[in-house]
């Protein structure tokens, strides 16, 4: 016979079993369910990897495609070839890995062959090595902001080895990030996003999920990687960037492209002990690449930027849409191509000052130096009107051709208002009947990294708007030479005397330019162009003026700029460097202050062109008087 408890230590007993049964099933159940949502955080991470659209590059180490793909870090770690540097810059070990980056002091850095200031195509052929069978991946990161219980977001995290934007540099990291109405990854699974944000540069764009410009694939969300800097944007453009959260500068996402399905990589969070070897680099506070000034320094991992702890404020401070660049054409130089050239040309300056200041600034020096120097030594006074036909300085040139122009703005305006449908004009012959291709596919085709390719480039593809001008300046000339015989200067009369000699300007014109234009494209016989084409500027104002048409007025003009080739050349290069510049400028001050439309911006710098093409007209016009009065070529 079994003896039976008291009831109070039967209850006791029960009690205490009990309390074991939570105590032993409390883990075990705390750990199912972490467990449960990282397999949700797992298919959440799957369902929704985005689909990277990268442009194409046409041949290696073509800067205007993209070599890059988002790879694994472990192409830089564990790799013998990548240096691990201390905060005095002294190498602290070759080849670390993931564990070696976590829980460094601030200063550290990862050191790349070459130098990021002056890339070249070394890193896109260390990339090729570094990452030869490597899929295209997106390290996926879901997190929770403190304090939004309602907010979920899904970010995915993308490595690129190097960013060969303005500001160059050793690996770049970029993201995008969804939003879902949800407070755990298994919520997450059961409905769908409310919005994506995907960054650019130090800002970004976000879109609702079923906005039309989110383009997706089933759920995949389409990201479109600007060649460079890797700035994510919903779509293919030329995006314009006039600020920081924007990226100074222009961003290219327009085909030809290529398509790839990131394979998604689920990331720790919290970083347990378990993860270090293998994500330790999350715990990594120093930098990314070479250690430089200010932009050009290697950037800090995804755990030093607002969005990894904090995605919902992040989000809500970013734009609403992005400023793509209308592809049109305009009736003069294209203010927002400017800008998008001045910008490169302006960071490779900034370049060569970061990496070599004082060779820098002692060619700055002496630019100015000279450049003041020439100001001082030339006469600015008395400005002579009258008579026409005699020696002038270079200041003396300028101030009278504003005086000469404001005299007859009405006139001068109205022969500038005709370059319009001249220039048109001119762009369709010489592509119809010189086979010259548009000014971008000459570039393209140079490549933007030869110099000299692009200069012969942008002189060939001028040449329409060339031979427009020397119109408007047989124009010019033929309004001062009525005002020098007593009739006053009129745009229609001008042009009905330059009609009237149509083919004795055409075929010496049109002649000299086939000429120079094969000499360009010789390459070596440049130089042989550049001194024809100065020795031939005068052609239209021989004609105009002094009666020498046809194969005369090329003679004309030689003997006009003999002796003073050199001084002709600078003169001629800077007035017409004033007309080019002057609406574009005015054009990229507009366009950086005010948020016109870019159509509009580009219809004022091209209107200013206009008007500033008759007075550089006026004193192209001077200039061969005073060549031409020394000379005794009258």
């Amino acid at each position: 016979m079994t003896p039976r408890l008291p009831g109070a230590l039967l209850a006791l007993a029960c009690a205490l079993a009990a309390a074991l049964g939570l105590a032993l099933a409390g883990p075990a159940g705390a750990q199912d369910g972490q467990a449960a949502e990282r397999r949700a955080e797992r298919e959440l991470a799957q369902r929704y990897a985005p689909i990277i659209v990268l442009r194409e590059q046409e041949e290696a180490c073509d800067t205007k495609g993209e070599p890059w793909n988002p790879t694994p870090v472990d192409i830089v770690l564990d790799n013998p070839e990548i240096e691990l540097r201390g905060p005095d810059g002294a190498v602290v070990k070759q080849g670390p890995g993931a564990s070696d980056l976590a829980d460094l002091e601030d200063g550290h850095y990862l050191n790349f062959p070459g130098n990021s200031l002056k890339p070249g195509c070394t890193y896109e052929m260390d990339f090729q090595r570094f990452a030869e069978g490597e899929p295209a991946v997106a390290y996926a990161h879901v997190v929770k902001e403190p304090g939004v219980d309602d907010r979920l977001a899904l970010q995915y995290w993308l490595y690129y080895y190097f960013n060969d934007f303005n500001n160059t540099h050793e690996s770049d990291w970029e993201m995008i990030q969804l939003v879902f109405p949800a407070a755990t990854a298994e919520e997450a699974l059961s409905t769908q996003p409310i919005s994506a944000a995907y960054a650019q540069h130090a800002g970004g764009e976000v879109a609702d999920w079923d906005d039309d410009k989110l383009e997706r694939e089933g759920d995949h969300p389409v990201v479109y990687s600007a060649a460079g800097s890797h700035a994510s944007f919903f779509g293919s453009a030329l995006h314009l960037g006039r600020s920081a959260s924007e990226g100074f500068g222009c961003d290219e996402t327009r085909a030809p492209s290529r398509r790839q399905q990131l394979e998604p990589i689920l990331l720790p969070d919290p970083l347990g002990d378990a993860d270090v070897e293998e994500f330790g680099w999350l715990a990594f506070t120093g930098r990314w690449g070479q250690k430089e000034k200010g932009s050009f320094d290697g950037p800090t991992g995804p755990n030093d930027k607002d969005q990894w702890t904090q995605p919902i404020t992040w989000q809500d401070g970013l734009r609403d849409s992005s400023t793509s660049i209308p592809l049109t054409d305009t009736f003069g130089p294209d203010v927002v191509e400017v800008f998008c050239v001045g910008v490169e040309a302006g960071s490779k300056l900034l370049i060569d000052l970061t990496s070599s200041p004082i060779l820098f600034l002692l060619l700055l020096g002496a630019v100015v130096i000279v450049v003041s120097g020439v100001a001082r030594r030339t006469r600015w006074s008395p400005v002579v009107v009258d008579p026409l036909r005699t020696g002038r300085s270079a200041g003396q040139i300028l101030r009278t051709a504003r005086r000469i122009y404001r005299g007859r703005r009405v006139a001068f305006v109205g022969i500038g208002v005709a370059f319009v449908p001249l220039s048109l004009l001119a762009s369709g012959l010489q592509s119809v009947v010189l086979e010259v291709p548009p000014l971008e596919a000459i570039v393209d085709q140079a490549g933007s990294d030869d110099a000299v390719s692009i200069i012969i480039a942008l002189m060939i593809g001028s040449f329409g708007t060339l031979i427009a001008a020397a119109v408007v300046n047989a124009a010019v000339a033929a309004a001062i030479r009525d005002e020098d015989e007593g009739r006053p200067a009129r745009a229609w009369r001008a042009y009905r005397d330059v009609l009237r000699r149509f083919w004795p300007l055409a075929w010496p014109i049109g002649g000299t330019a086939a000429i120079i234009i094969a000499l360009l494209a010789a390459v070596v016989t440049i130089p042989v162009a550049i001194w024809l084409m100065v020795r031939w500027l005068f052609i239209p104002h021989a004609c105009m003026l002094d009666d020498h048409c046809g194969w005369g007025a090329a003679q004309a003009s030689v003997r006009a700029v003999r002796g003073t080739w050199v001084r002709t050349a600078i003169f001629a290069a800077v007035l017409n460097a004033i007309g080019y510049a002057t609406g574009p400028i005015l054009g990229v001050v507009i366009l950086l202050l005010t948020d016109l439309p870019l159509g509009l911006v580009n219809f004022i710098g091209s209107l200013v062109y206009v008007l500033v093409i008759p007075f550089v007209a006026i004193c192209m016009t001077l200039m061969y008087l005073d060549r031409a009065s020394a000379r005794g070529t009258s």
